[in-house]
């Protein structure tokens, strides 16, 4: 598993992934993804091979909606860790 840190916005592309599947009991498409967290499809797309590389999604290409968590997507506890140390990383960009 990757240890370094993850950016805001990547980490936005999982909750909303992750909190999509929770409640549609199916996986969001690439367009509603990119909808969502206000981003083009093909800056969406880069943040989903994150992911991926990660092991917090997997994907197979070509077939829609087939996004699913990954084995090594983490607990809700550990996500709040990272989206909070995001924040201040992000707070801290903005501020300079």
């Amino acid at each position: 598993m990757m240890t370094e840190s993850i950016d805001l916005e990547t980490l936005r592309v999982f909750r909303f992934v992750r909190d999509y599947i929770r409640e549609n009991k199916i996986a969001p498409s690439q367009r509603e993804i990119a909808k969502a967290t206000f981003m083009a499809t093909t800056t969406m797309v880069i943040h989903l091979t994150r992911l991926e590389m990660r092991g917090w999604l997997h994907r197979e290409y070509n077939i829609p909606r087939s996004l699913h968590l990954g084995d090594l997507a983490p607990s809700d506890e550990k996500f709040d860790v990272f989206w909070q140390t995001a924040l201040e990383v992000d707070e801290e960009k903005t501020s300079l």
